[in-house]
């Protein structure tokens, strides 16, 4: 599968100001864990963390531990930088687990 994202360009994500867990990145992903399941959009660092979480979640890699570990340092420092970086991850380890669908703009 190949990655809709082309190449992984960083959000710039809303002014320099604290950084709440259900702001909207400036780019969606869709991610789906089988051909039966739906989509699901992932537009926030909320989302990305459930997602991340899900007992569904396919590969349990490298990728998938980076991103989990940029939602931790989001979390002890909320900032458009650090979810910047959780977007980035997610979609890396959303594409390693093979369950990236694609990302669009908002």
């Amino acid at each position: 599968m190949s990655c809709a994202v082309r190449p992984l360009s960083e959000p710039t994500m809303h002014a320099s100001r604290f950084f709440d867990m259900r702001d909207p990145f400036e780019q969606s992903v869709s991610v789906t864990f089988g051909q039966l399941d739906t989509a699901r959009t992932v537009a926030s660092v909320e989302q990305a963390a459930e997602i991340l979480m899900d007992p569904r979640w396919p590969n349990r890699g490298p990728r998938h531990t980076r991103a989990c570990a940029a939602l931790l340092d989001w979390s002890e420092r909320p900032s458009q930088p650090q979810a910047v970086r959780v977007w980035v991850t997610f979609c890396k380890a959303a594409q390693e687990a093979g369950i990236l669908m694609s990302a669009r703009p908002h």
